[in-house]
């Protein structure tokens, strides 16, 4: 048996609704889209930095101002608790494409960033709802293998980003087209309208009072802090990665391209070892082995110079970061109630892009000053941070997932308890 036709059984055992597994394909066809218009900015920063005339601190800078808008993906994602998710969902896909398009036009430093603003802010919101979406519609163990695929999507789609950055050294400004080609995934919206349907029997009782209603109210400030203080870390040592291989090791785009995507795809395994892991060691555990293999592997590939081993270690770094979707990003939906669910995730996101916020502007300082490697390694303190912080937080329940499930209906394996 091949490995494709394994998969595909696998797929079809722990989802065995041939209707939800059309969604989740066409979710993965999103998650696709997404991570493609949403890699661009960190691909082409030296290149966009050579147009505009910036040096790596004051992009550092455009990035932390971009991430701000990306806050307002709370008033996105709120409107999906109270109306529809699916109808939310499409708009913030449509919307987060059409502004990464838009950013190829950009004349200037300030409609560079205000377009990278409106993508970060839908694109972030499509994600969030993305995966709440198939939170509510699949359950049991088949619910980290869907987020998995949602997750590996983006992954792919940042994947082929990469892929396509040698089109930049075509031209003095080619990365404007690597930003038009965005435009490609708007032609999937008229099918994702077709096969994305609202999840069933969700609980419309939407409170203004979300956060009073909650309660567990400790793990959800565990959670977001954690998010926080890792999203410091993480967010530049990913936002510079090709920075390293072309301004600090004088690579080619073509080269620092290969490197980064095989360095990807090998990594790219830790979504399916992931989603293993989740079901079998929990949801907490596996984001602990995460957080530990990300920050190592993200410290040692600045620290390198030999180009195999910048690779290796952007392998082993992806790896992690690649464990953390299914294992947190379901860890934290499968905590709070329906009626709350995007309200709350998206305020831990939320903070992580604070932490994003964060971290860029504190390396606009400490990258011009002191160098990436020694930045980086000071950021990384962080993530040891945001680890010790989620030890309080408890392995989550099913009950408030399966309050979505239709009465006598049934979207996976049952859930172990």
């Amino acid at each position: 048996m091949n490995l494709v036709t394994d998969f595909k059984e696998r797929g079809e055992r722990l989802i065995p609704s041939g209707e939800i597994r059309h969604a989740v394909a066409w979710m993965w066809v999103a998650g696709v889209a997404l991570g493609y218009a949403g890699a661009h900015a960190t691909n082409t920063e030296p290149l966009v930095r050579g147009t505009f005339g910036i040096t790596a601190g004051t992009m550092s800078a455009v990035f932390g101002v971009a991430r701000v808008g990306s806050l307002g993906a709370i008033f996105i994602t709120s409107r999906s608790d109270s109306h529809s998710r699916r109808t939310t969902f499409l708009v913030a896909y449509g919307v987060g494409l059409i502004a990464a398009t838009l950013t190829s036009a950009a004349s200037s430093v300030a409609l560079y960033t205000v377009a990278q603003t409106v993508t970060r802010l839908s694109i972030t919101a499509a994600a969030i709802i993305g995966t709440v979406i198939i939170i509510e519609t699949v359950h049991g163990k088949g619910r980290t293998y869907a987020v998995s695929l949602f997750g590996a999507a983006v992954s792919l789609g940042a994947g082929l980003a990469t892929a396509a950055l040698p089109i930049a050294d075509l031209t003095p400004e080619g990365w404007r087209w690597v930003f038009a080609s965005s435009v490609i995934g708007l032609i999937a919206i008229p099918r994702l309208a077709e096969e994305i349907h609202e999840p069933p029997a969700r609980s419309l009782d939407v409170t203004t009072a979300w956060y009073r209603s909650m309660q567990n109210r400790q793990d959800f400030w565990r959670m977001g802090i954690a998010s926080y203080l890792f999203a410091i870390f993480s967010t530049v040592a990913v936002a510079f990665i090709i920075e390293h291989l072309i301004g600090t090791l004088n690579m080619t785009a073509s080269r620092a391209a290969v490197i980064a995507l095989l360095g990807g795809t090998v990594g790219g395994s830790g979504f399916f070892i992931g989603s293993a892991l989740a079901n079998r060691i929990g949801r907490k555990n596996t984001t602990y082995l995460a957080l530990l293999t990300s920050t190592v592997g993200g410290v040692a590939l600045y620290a390198a110079t030999d180009p195999w081993s910048v690779g290796a270690y952007v392998a082993l770094s992806a790896f992690g970061s690649f464990l953390l979707i299914p294992s947190f990003g379901v860890w934290r939906n499968e905590m709070f109630a329906s009626s709350i669910r995007s309200r709350a995730v998206t305020w831990i996101n939320n903070a992580g892009i604070i932490g994003s916020i964060s971290g860029l502007l504190a390396a606009s300082v400490l990258i011009d000053r002191f160098g990436l490697p020694a930045t980086i390694a000071a950021l990384s303190l962080a993530a040891v941070a945001a680890t010790v912080m989620l030890l309080g937080v408890p392995e989550p329940q099913p009950t408030h997932v399966e309050h979505t499930k239709p009465p006598g209906g049934s979207f996976g394996e049952p859930e172990a308890h």
